[in-house]
């Protein structure tokens, strides 16, 4: 693969991981705004509008996913930072992150879809709390989508100088055998 085209897989490896950061922030911030109805009379009222999942409501859980991805994102982005890509090898534990993100963002997804479409069918008419539901769940689809697909760019990169077939995402081209 050539200079122009490693620099897109770059790229595109960058614009996904951002997408992810972003959408773990647009579903704790969709949740907090508009799905959570806090009232503060004589007691302290918290109801959550997203659902609820074995009697839990899905808000915290939405809550603790969004915080864990994000967290540990944030952890893995320092350790590849401060030990320069470990050296050489953060490729390896790029791999296991987009393993474990794509894991939770599938349960978390399946446990949404069930519960969302649930709650859209049976907790109010308002077509408002509706649409905020639902774009909860196409985020967390999306994340999970996400993950996926770094997991199998991270892998090859990973790969790569195990199995010659997978050279196309290898970084270095001069080592390589050209027909």
């Amino acid at each position: 693969m050539g200079c122009c085209g490693k620099f897109l897989v770059k790229v595109f490896a960058f614009l996904l991981n951002l997408f992810k950061l972003g959408g773990a922030i647009a579903i704790i911030c969709i949740v907090a705004i508009h799905l959570v109805n806090v009232e503060f009379y004589e007691i302290f009222e918290y109801e959550c509008l997203l659902g609820a999942w074995e009697g839990k409501n899905l808000c915290d859980f939405a809550f603790v996913i969004a915080a864990v991805s994000i967290g540990v994102e944030a952890a893995v982005f320092i350790l590849l930072c401060c030990t320069c890509n470990l050296c050489g090898l953060g490729y390896i534990i790029e791999t296991i992150f987009m393993g474990f993100g794509s894991m939770l963002w599938l349960a978390a997804s399946l446990v949404f879809t069930d519960n969302v479409m649930h709650a859209n069918n049976t907790i109010d008419g308002d077509s408002q709390f509706e649409k905020w539901r639902t774009a909860v769940l196409g985020l967390s689809w999306a994340i999970f989508g996400a993950f996926v697909i770094l997991f199998f760019v991270y892998l090859f990169k990973m790969l790569a100088p195990v199995c010659p077939c997978l050279n196309c995402c290898d970084d270095d081209d001069k080592n390589r055998v050209h027909p």
